[in-house]
């Protein structure tokens, strides 16, 4: 038996062109750009982020996004999630807000959050 996969090879390679595509545009955004999947955890951590939370992006891939959080709105966040993946509930998206950061060595900071859905 035979089959033909030339199409399925072709596809598979414009996916990893249009990844390499997307990764360079994000990695050279001048504001910090994090991706999370539906659990939270980051998927993409751009080098600007690097920059402002002191983190390399192997360190907090995989990670939950509260490592960016001070202690007093990890809980916070773990109920905005769970209401909006409940009840599809969204405080958020779509309006950008002043939020604290914390960076890898401990520092807070005011970030300016803007969260968009994908």
């Amino acid at each position: 038996m035979t089959r033909d996969i030339t199409e399925r090879v072709a596809a598979e390679e414009a996916l990893k062109t249009r990844e390499a595509h997307l990764r360079s545009i994000l990695e050279t955004v001048p504001d910090a750009m994090i991706v999370i999947d539906e659990q939270a955890r980051i998927q993409f951590f751009s080098a600007a982020a690097e920059q402002l939370f002191g983190y390399k992006d192997h360190e907090v891939t995989g990670e939950n996004i509260r490592i960016l959080m001070p202690a007093l709105y990890r809980e916070q966040h773990d109920d905005y999630m769970h209401r909006y993946l409940t009840r599809g509930e969204s405080r958020i998206i779509g309006i950008g807000r002043v939020v604290v950061g914390q960076s890898k060595d401990g520092a807070t900071f005011l970030i300016e959050l803007a969260v968009g859905e994908m």
